[in-house]
């Protein structure tokens, strides 16, 4: 079955408010401010750049935010959440997935 762009948002914002509720309180506020209306993004698979599948991005960086480097992302054919990193040529790549929001936010 294929879900629709509303019906996926609609899974992460849930699955990332279950996970919210079970983080520890300093990783809670730590990652809350980060948080994003999810928006599909193209990542690099590899590092190189060769072969991308699509994910959605559900936090981005801003100014004196920790970890910067890392932005979670969710895939939605593998109903997992994992990270982005941005490598240094500009390559948007995604390094993994850890499977729950909370799990993919203690992994930063």
């Amino acid at each position: 079955m294929t879900l629709t762009n509303d019906q996926i948002k609609k899974r992460i914002n849930e699955l990332v408010q279950q996970g919210l509720e079970r983080l520890p309180s300093e990783r809670r506020n730590q990652i809350k401010p980060r948080l994003i209306e999810p928006r599909p993004i193209v990542l690099s698979l590899d590092m190189q750049g060769k072969t991308s599948a699509e994910f959605w991005l559900v936090t981005d960086n801003f100014p004196g935010a920790e970890p910067a480097s890392y932005r979670i992302t969710y895939r939605a054919d593998q109903d997992k959440f994992g990270l982005e990193v941005t490598l240094k040529d500009g390559i948007e790549w995604y390094s993994g997935n850890y499977g729950s929001f909370e799990k993919t936010v203690m992994m930063m």
